[in-house]
């Protein structure tokens, strides 16, 4: 049985991930999905001297077949939206940056038809989104998922009004939105620094490996959290890099374990980023924290530091992981119905 108009493929390529969903475009309902750790930067890697482009369809053809025998869905004619890293340049195709302000309501997108897909799903329609820039920062992804934002609120007759979004992650976004647009957004690059650090610099011989199977979410310990805190507050206190080195001095004079100093790392590095909302956040704007089950209980630890705690609207995991789901879709009927 065909449902071309019932259902839409859903595409989250980014630097070092890849997913892809079946949705019901009424509910925007997830009902089959598959992923990979083949992102953007290691088919580049791979592809390099042939034809990228030919690389990518490729890749993408057989994902969506294993799709498709996965849910035992017939997936001819529908058409696959791909929010992310696919539309940069170092993905399949690169288009342009739409620049701010950015609406909500997805008229600002810019996207392209690169399409069709043969192979057993034959999605005829492969519609790539481009990112966004405000002249000295981009982001490729982070947009598909604040319209998501928006399109929840919407579903639960809410308006964002003004705002700040955090979506952490490797590079942390910070989102401002007002009057129904992104007005300005920033790149933290924690997530990266974090693993820079416990692998290439002298602080790895303090920390705990970074192929150790703790994690924030496993830090219940009151030595571990106390730690946190601690890191976090200290970053409000003095400049990231003249205080780094203290992870290695707790070791070495306080002889605090790995998993505190590791701890402690983590603190000082969302400090510094969240020192940073002062500057452009409006004091009585409202924070929404969009991050994954694992990053939750970070992220509210440094907030109660901050004492800021009253502010912040913490998304529901399972909202987080739909975001781009919704923005595609909203992106999606905003398409069709132009058409």
């Amino acid at each position: 049985m065909n449902h071309t108009n019932d259902h839409f493929v859903s595409c989250d390529w980014g630097t070092s991930h890849f997913r892809l969903r079946l949705v019901d475009r009424a509910t925007c309902h997830i009902l089959n999905e598959f992923r990979s750790t083949e992102g953007i930067a290691q088919l580049a890697v791979a592809s390099r001297g042939t034809d990228r482009s030919h690389a990518f369809r490729t890749t993408l053809t057989r994902w969506v077949d294993d799709l498709a025998t996965a849910a035992d869905h017939d997936l001819s004619g529908m058409p696959i939206v791909i929010s992310g890293m696919a539309g940069s340049s170092i993905g399949w195709h690169e288009l342009p940056y739409a620049r701010l302000p950015f609406a909500l309501d997805g008229h600002d997108v810019i996207w392209e038809d690169i399409g069709p897909l043969t192979g057993k799903g034959r999605l005829q329609r492969v519609l790539l989104l481009s990112g966004v820039q405000n002249g000295i920062d981009v982001m490729r992804g982070e947009e598909t998922e604040v319209l998501g934002v928006s399109a929840l609120a919407a579903d639960q007759k809410n308006s964002l009004g003004e705002a700040v979004l955090l979506l952490p992650g490797t590079h942390s976004k910070h989102v401002h939105v007002r009057d129904g647009r992104i007005a300005d957004f920033r790149t933290y690059m924690t997530g990266e620094l974090f693993d820079v650090l416990r692998k290439h610099s002298v602080l790895r011989h303090s920390t705990q490996p970074p192929d150790s199977q703790a994690a924030p979410a496993d830090w219940h310990t009151d030595e571990t959290r106390q730690a946190f805190r601690e890191g976090v507050g200290l970053a409000r206190s003095a400049p990231l890099p003249a205080v780094l080195f203290q992870v290695r001095t707790r070791q070495l004079l306080g002889h605090c374990s790995p998993s505190s100093n590791t701890a402690f790392l983590s603190g000082m590095l969302l400090g510094a980023e969240l020192s940073c909302l002062d500057a452009y956040c409006p004091a009585d704007a409202p924070i929404f924290l969009c991050a994954g089950a694992h990053l939750n209980s970070c992220y509210t630890m440094a907030f109660d530091v901050f004492g800021l705690s009253e502010r912040l609207t913490i998304l529901p995991a399972h909202d987080v992981e739909r975001l781009a789901v919704l923005g595609q879709a909203l992106v999606l009927e905003r398409i069709l119905a132009s058409e």
